[in-house]
């Protein structure tokens, strides 16, 4: 916004993920902590797991990066309402290259793993997960701005539909905010240390939201 590359009337479209609420039979959903602290050493990467767990796995740690972005965005929309804001889950869809380079050795799995549960109907093609980013993006006014929008049934793939009435820490506009809250200091803190000029392109314009004009 401060470096005017977001149409005042636009879209954004933040790539978000199904773990955000959990699979059906899958994964549970994601879960953060409530306070500032805590949440900012999500972003630091420095989260102590539960009592009992030893550590977090990758997956883990990627739905909470996830979760704290889907609430950022929806705090934003409020904040902005000259424009619409969307989250959105492409499903599990096959044909990316989400884990080419990892080393992951779960993720490393993935992609067998999609194009088998792809024969039972639980993934989808990258056709399908793109469309769902293409009509948020030119059909925003069919939309309700600064929403999740998922698979329906709660699985990874199928229609799309709004998760908040289902799930309603999505909607919990206090947590929305403590997020906003936390992220925000953190940039700004980077601005500090960046001597008060604008941070690098990579740092301010996140690639996993989508704007259009």
């Amino acid at each position: 916004m401060e470096n005017n590359k977001i149409n005042p009337h636009g879209t954004v479209v933040y790539v978000s993920t199904e773990g955000v609420r959990g699979i059906t039979g899958m994964a549970p959903k994601a879960t953060v902590p409530e306070d500032p602290e805590g949440l900012s050493k999500v972003m630091l990467g420095t989260f102590i797991p539960p009592k009992g767990k030893k550590k977090w796995d990758f997956v883990e740690q990627y739905n909470q990066v996830k979760m704290m972005g889907t609430l950022w965005i929806s705090s934003f929309a409020r904040k902005n309402p000259n424009l619409k804001v969307f989250s959105v889950s492409p499903g599990m869809t096959s044909g990316t290259k989400f884990v080419e380079t990892t080393k992951d050795s779960q993720l490393q799995c993935m992609p067998n793993i999609v194009k088998c549960v792809g024969c039972c109907g639980v993934s989808h093609g990258i056709d399908i997960g793109s469309d769902r980013y293409t009509r948020l993006a030119n059909h925003p006014e069919q939309f309700v701005s600064g929403v999740f929008y998922a698979s329906a049934g709660g699985g990874a793939s199928g229609p799309m539909s709004d998760q908040t009435p289902k799930h309603s820490y999505l909607s919990n506009q206090g947590m929305q905010d403590v997020v906003y809250q936390t992220i925000d200091t953190a940039f700004t803190k980077a601005k500090g240390v960046q001597g008060g000029q604008p941070l690098p392109e990579q740092a301010t314009m996140s690639p996993v939201v989508q704007v259009s004009n």
